[in-house]
């Protein structure tokens, strides 16, 4: 089928199960050239182009314009499902656009311009394309699945022949986009030290292909659950608030917890509960280290220990920053009366209650102020020297020498 020369404008397609306001199916070859499609809208997918079910493929758009057009997944154009047949088999398909502008289209989901959830989907040529203002919540210009071509191989490939301008994405991508495909993790390093019992928060944020951190305000992403977990079950260790679910792209585990009988070290997984998506596991390195040594060695009914820093009696003033406690040299059971109350540096007094001010050495503040008095001295005489001077006798000899006596003194 060829579309040449055509305006296909206005047109609205309220059947919620229908896709496109021209839909395609099973073997396609289309030719579009020099043809504008504006303003058309359908609640479904394919504001204008709807390619579902296909088994065969061969798609040219030359020197034509999509603008203003709007759907739910693919504001101007929508390639739905995946491309096999019933034996699993790709079957051919080949897609070129050229010379062809995407203006304003609009997505209530994916995919401002296009949208794709095709496997392989085989763009083989693209030249002069331009996607401006458009819009959606996932994907400004582009949307597509994480294990298809529609973006990385074009954006590989051809950088020069593709520009964004001012697309915008409400999650992530503004230009374009994919579906969840990793995790970041909020610690800087994948090797983590952290003690036995203590608390280690940190979070994930969803990234897409791209890199692209997916913020989902409208939570499409919540039903995403994350577990850490030991790699190695047989490890005598035990794990406390080590799952979370994604709200706004982010998955925070303020409760995270590794207990064990011993200093190790282990390797843990960060796994996503996902049917739709398959993500790759995040693997962290956790040594769990052995208290410092003015913290307490406690253990709790499983035998697992745990770290507690001194407790002092309530006179010692640890809060209000003047004071530490140190552990006693035969406290094993964070007991108060054991341990010592030790005034940090600049308090002193049985309760840390004065002041230590520190000695000045004014042997080298004299040192350091003598230059400046000599100068001083220079310049009385100089005034002095020079009283009948205009700009002296202006101010008053006798003034600018009570000046001076003045700075003098207050270096003296």
């Amino acid at each position: 089928m060829n579309i040449n020369n055509a305006y296909i404008y206005d047109n609205e397609n309220i059947n919620k199960y229908k896709c496109g306001t021209i839909s395609n199916s099973y073997n396609i070859k289309l030719i579009i050239n020099n043809s504008t499609f504006t303003n058309n809208e359908v609640k479904n997918n394919g504001g204008s182009l709807c390619f579902v079910n296909i088994d065969n493929l061969d798609l040219k758009i030359t020197s034509s314009v999509f603008e203003y057009n709007k759907a739910s997944y693919g504001g101007a154009i929508s390639f739905c499902n995946k491309i096999y047949n019933k034996q699993n088999k790709i079957y051919y398909n080949n897609i070129e656009i050229t010379d062809t502008k995407f203006i304003r289209n609009e997505a209530d989901i994916f995919g401002g311009a296009i949208y794709s959830d095709f496997y392989d989907l085989n763009i083989t040529y693209t030249k002069k394309l331009i996607f401006t203002e458009n819009s959606a919540y996932v994907g400004g210009g582009l949307y597509s699945n994480s294990d298809n071509s529609l973006i990385t191989n074009n954006n590989n490939k051809n950088k020069k022949e593709i520009k964004y301008n001012n697309n915008k994405s409400y999650s992530h991508g503004n230009d374009y986009a994919t579906n969840p495909y990793n995790t970041k993790i909020s610690k800087k390093t994948k090797n983590i030290a952290v003690k036995s019992g203590e608390l280690m928060p940190f979070y994930f944020e969803l990234i897409d292909k791209f890199n692209q951190v997916i913020i989902d305000e409208s939570k499409y992403y919540s039903d995403f659950i994350l577990t850490i977990y030991p790699d190695d079950i047989s490890e005598d260790i035990e794990i406390e608030g080590n799952s979370c679910n994604f709200s706004k792209g982010k998955c925070e585990l303020n409760n995270f917890k590794i207990f064990s009988e011993k200093p190790i070290s282990i390797n843990v997984i960060a796994s996503i509960e996902n049917n739709k998506i398959n993500f790759k596991n995040e693997e962290l390195k956790i040594d769990i280290v052995d208290c410092n040594d003015n913290q307490i060695k406690l253990y709790n009914e499983k035998r697992f220990y745990y770290c507690q820093d001194p407790i002092c009696d309530v006179t010692c003033p640890v809060s209000e920053g003047k004071a530490m406690c140190k552990k006693g040299d035969f406290d094993k059971n964070q007991n108060t009366y054991l341990n010592q109350c030790v005034c940090i540096p600049g308090w002193t007094g049985k309760q840390c209650e004065f002041k230590v001010y520190a000695k000045i050495c004014f042997k080298y503040i004299r040192i350091a102020t003598s230059p400046i008095i000599i100068i001083i001295l220079i310049i009385m005489l100089m005034i002095s020297f020079y009283k009948r001077k205009r700009i002296i006798s202006d101010i008053g000899y006798v003034k600018c020498e009570l000046i001076f006596f003045g700075i003098l003194s207050y270096f003296e």
